[in-house]
Order: C-alpha cells, then structure tokens, then sequence
C-alpha cells in the first residue's frame, strides 16, 4: 500500500508534467495527459489557427457561383462514393459470416 507522501509525490510529477505538455516543453518520450488537437498545447493552436483560415477561404469562396457549384458537386459526389464503399463493406461483412459458417460446418 502507497503511503500519502508517494500519493503527494505523483500528484506533484502530474502537475509538473501537465503543466509542461501545456506550455509544449518535452517532458518524456509520451504526452500522458493532451493529444495534439487541444487548443492548450502549440501543436493545437497551430492547428486551430490552420482550420479558422481553411474555414474563411472557404466562406470567402462560396459565394462566387462557379465555386459553389463545384462544392456542391464535390460533396454529391463524395456521398455517393461514401454510399457505395458502406454497401461494399456491408457484402463483405455477409460473405464473411457466410464463409465463417460454412468453415464451422466443415469443421463439424
């Protein structure tokens, strides 16, 4: 059993290491307590900004006719794409249990 000075002693190597993830200092060879989106660390903020542009070019863009009609065909067609990779996934997740089946009936 831990006695209340290495509970206090982890908190503190906690802390530390939070407060070093946040401000981007290394502090081992993993970040334990933030993943690279959050907006606390460097890395996230640089992506934060990056999205905030990529966001006002595209409202900036939309506007214009032409663009917006390519966007719009773009996102069709990408649904599609999207419908027809789900119903391929579907086949072959059926033809799996088909084979699994039929590999447990030879089994038996």
């Amino acid at each position: 059993m831990r006695d209340a000075s290495d509970i206090g002693t982890k908190r503190k190597r906690d802390f530390y290491d939070l407060q070093h993830e946040i401000s981007g200092v290394e502090n081992g060879p993993m970040k334990r307590f933030l993943n690279a989106t959050d907006e606390r660390t460097p890395e996230g903020r640089r992506k934060k900004r990056e999205q905030e542009r990529i966001m006002q070019r595209l409202a900036d863009l939309l506007p214009d006719p032409v663009y917006a009609h390519l966007h719009h065909q773009l996102g069709n067609r990408l649904s599609r794409a999207q419908v027809k990779a789900d119903n391929a996934l579907e086949t072959f997740q059926r033809q799996l249990v088909e084979i699994d089946q039929a590999i447990a009936d030879i089994e038996d």
